[in-house]
């Protein structure tokens, strides 16, 4: 009783001891997935603080080459247009006229860039009279009807407060007012598209980018800059392709009396001069790779822990079919050893009795050589090749001697094997394969059928092919199950809760030497009841 104890707690451990296992492999798998996704965060992190570093770089440069461009811009047209031609309106040694047909029907030819554009930004002017606040044109165009915001302005424009100029904006002219020598007031209207000229002047010739960066790079494949009105008109783009992501925005100052009040400009480094400033660039983000390589990662831990669910089963399974393979053994064993020790010590008398227990030894012997047979044939699945050589013979005959062979240890002694066949077969046939397929199908019908039954084997041959059907009258099999009764060590569960011995390597065997001698095997249910196993093996061309 003891010894029978320590051997339960010993198989008891055992099988713990492999959930153990388990158990403690899936921790060490989620542990990697929380490394894992530790490692992520931190690379993810590390990628976003070294591209927010890149960009804060080229926002940087975007930042000085902007307040290079302000500053250059408003030297230039506050030098050349307000300061050069209000200089030359303001001469008192001639008249306003004198000096607008001096400045403004100069040659060409006699001008530098910068007086050319200056002259070519104004396109009329006005005088104010001190005393009345009337306007009188000069130069150009006269003042709109549309403009009477202006006139209203210049009737209620306090004069001393204009000293040197004041600019007054509207929405697609700028005004600048320069007092004259006698109080009166001369006013330069400046188209605000025309400015464009100076902002591509400048975007082409300032340094807004150091020359040690740019080299003989084009200013257009390094800086975009957009220029926009305090009426939100776009008046300069250089068009160049850029990042939103480093773009930088900046309102003009009030230098020069506020002569570009409420202007604003926009500009960003372009994506690929950004090298050039940052090791390595701009880096591109690694959240599709990381993404990626997380998604692999969790199909692998899925599968794993999917193939640690199957091992658990497998070992559960195998664990029913030890103990059921070791009832089925003990029991003819048992039966064996209990006859034989009763003959030899000489407890029957009768010669009668004496024969019906060497029956009975007899049977179980070859019951037992059965069993040993289907557990050596299910070691021997993993192999590919057929273990057993091929003999030539009358299947038929084989057919006979087979069920004859099984007659003897029927469980079921009204039962009945009933063969027929309406031709006689020859071939090269795996004798011994065929016969445990043969024997392990009959059993599973005697052992699932009821008393009395009839099994009936079949044979025939039909495009070159032996087909064996063998029949019975049991509870059939749900077809529902058909594929699943050829899986190693599985039985259908109403043959579980009816405590049928079985080890669920049977249907497993007969399917594995079919296969390995290019046959096949069908199920099919009967009309009235039981089922119907057809094998068929191809005959030798």
């Amino acid at each position: 009783m003891v010894k029978k104890l320590k051997q339960y707690i010993s198989q008891f451990y055992a099988m713990t001891s492999i959930y153990r296992k388990s158990y403690l492999l899936s921790v060490l798998m989620l542990l990697s997935i929380g490394l894992l996704g530790a490692l992520t965060w931190q690379a993810v992190s590390s990628s976003m603080a070294h591209r927010e570093a890149a960009r804060g770089v080229a926002r940087d440069y975007a930042t000085l080459a902007v307040d290079e461009f302000q500053n250059t811009l408003k030297s230039a047209v506050g030098y050349w247009v307000i300061h050069q031609l209000g200089s030359a309106l303001q001469d008192p040694t001639k008249t306003l006229k004198q000096n607008i047909q001096r400045v403004f029907s100069a040659d060409r030819n006699a001008l530098n860039q910068r007086e050319i554009i200056a002259r070519e930004s104004v396109d009329s002017i006005y005088l104010l009279d001190s005393e009345t606040r009337s306007t009188s044109i000069q130069y150009g165009e006269a003042i709109k009807e549309s403009d009477s915001h202006l006139n209203l302005l210049l009737k209620t424009l306090d004069i001393n407060s204009i000293s040197p100029y004041k600019v007054i904006h509207q929405e697609y002219k700028t005004f600048i007012l320069i007092p004259l020598s006698n109080n009166n007031i001369v006013f330069m209207r400046l188209d605000n598209k025309k400015l464009s000229a100076w902002f591509k002047r400048i975007y082409d010739n300032a340094d807004l980018i150091p020359e040690s960066l740019q080299k003989d790079t084009a200013i257009d494949d390094i800086l975009y800059i957009e220029i926009t009105s305090p009426y939100n008109q776009s008046l300069f783009n250089s068009h160049t392709q850029y990042d939103e992501s480093i773009i930088i925005g900046k309102k003009f100052s009030d230098n020069y009396e506020g002569l570009f009040s409420g202007y604003e400009i926009h500009a960003s480094i372009s994506p690929q001069f950004i090298p050039k400033l940052v090791i390595g660039g701009l880096p591109g983000s690694q959240l599709p790779l990381l993404y990626t390589l997380m998604t692999l990662t969790l199909v692998v831990i899925t599968t794993t822990f999917w193939i640690i669910i199957k091992e658990h089963k497998l070992n559960r399974l195998r664990s029913e079919f030890i103990a059921n393979a070791s009832h089925e053994l003990r029991t003819p064993i048992t039966q064996i050893r209990m006859y034989a020790e009763t003959i030899l010590l000489g407890r029957v008398k009768s010669i009668e009795t004496q024969h019906s227990y060497l029956r009975v030894i007899n049977r179980e012997s070859i019951r037992l050589s059965q069993l040993l047979d289907c557990i050596l044939s299910f070691s021997k699945q993993s192999s590919s090749a057929v273990d057993e050589a091929t003999e030539y013979c009358d299947v038929n005959e084989h057919l006979m001697s087979t069920i004859d062979e099984y007659r003897k240890v029927l469980l079921n002694e009204d039962s009945k094997l009933v063969f027929s066949s309406k031709e006689k077969v020859f071939a090269n046939i795996n004798t011994n394969g065929l016969r445990q397929i043969i024997i392990n199908i009959i059993d599973n019908a005697n052992k699932y059928g009821p008393a009395g039954q009839t099994i009936t084997i079949s044979s025939s041959q039909k495009n070159n092919y032996i087909n064996i059907s063998i029949s019975d009258q049991g509870p059939g099999i749900p077809p529902c199950y058909h594929n699943k009764i050829w899986k190693p060590f599985y039985r259908l569960p109403i043959n579980k809760k009816k405590a049928i011995n079985g080890n669920g390597i049977g249907l497993s065997i007969v399917n594995d030497l079919i296969r390995k001698m290019n046959g096949k095997v069908s199920i099919e249910n009967n009309l009235d009841c039981g089922v119907c196993f057809t094998i068929s093996l191809p005959l030798p061309a």
